[in-house]
């Protein structure tokens, strides 16, 4: 799902499409900027900055600061299927991580509602919810926007792994591995490794064949 609605956007000039932007080289997000490295570094580092600048709140508005090792953030939006299918995923992962993770869900809708993650997302931080107009919805907003920029995030559910240690993303890939390598992912990002080990990029790639394949021939 497209990650832009209601005023967010994951790229002003592109829309989070990649497209070639009409401004001058450099101007949109890295995907279609100058081509050098360092632009892709520069951003990540900017989504971390405004991941720690969003005011993060438990399910009942309480304050809340990650104090793990680990910030998992998943980037949501109502109305996204992917999204709703993934959140038994993502909650039996944060279960059986919880000393090492902290998990906050992020929506990409001007209401901050979570209903894609159902019952299975309400322990999960999130950005607080100014008052409508308010100068504190203006910058979750501001900060939301900075973070899908920054991360390059253009379709849902996006999952960026920081560890808090360093204050770096470790892998804007935490969908893949928590799908697929979630006994293992901890420990690789531990190593300062994004976790895409052959073993899980391989199976990935089988997966989506067979999916394919099942598309292709009316097969389940």
């Amino acid at each position: 799902m497209r990650a832009a609605a209601d005023g967010f956007n994951a790229c002003a000039t592109c829309g989070g499409t990649g497209a070639p932007p009409s401004a001058p080289a450099g101007a949109c997000c890295a995907a279609h900027g100058d081509g050098h490295h360092h632009h892709r570094g520069h951003h990540r580092d900017d989504g971390v900055a405004s991941i720690e600048s969003l005011s993060l709140v438990t399910a009942d508005g309480s304050p809340a600061t990650p104090t793990k090792d680990f910030t998992l953030v998943v980037f949501v939006r109502d109305g996204c299927g992917a999204c709703r299918r993934f959140a038994p995923t993502l909650r039996a992962f944060a279960d059986a991580e919880s000393a090492r993770v902290d998990v906050a869900a992020v929506s990409c809708d001007a209401s901050n509602s979570y209903a894609c993650l159902g019952a299975h997302g309400s322990s999960f931080l999130r950005p607080a919810m100014g008052d409508e107009g308010s100068e504190a919805r203006a910058r979750r907003v501001d900060a939301t926007n900075a973070a899908l920029r920054g991360f390059q995030v253009s379709t849902l559910p996006r999952v960026v792994v920081v560890d808090r240690r360093r204050r770096e993303a470790v892998t804007t890939w935490g969908y893949t591995v928590v799908s697929m390598n979630p006994s293992g992912a901890v420990d690789a990002w531990t190593r300062g490794s994004s976790g895409l080990v052959p073993e899980v990029i391989a199976n990935g790639v089988n997966r989506l064949n067979r999916a394919l394949s099942a598309c292709a021939y009316g097969g389940t």
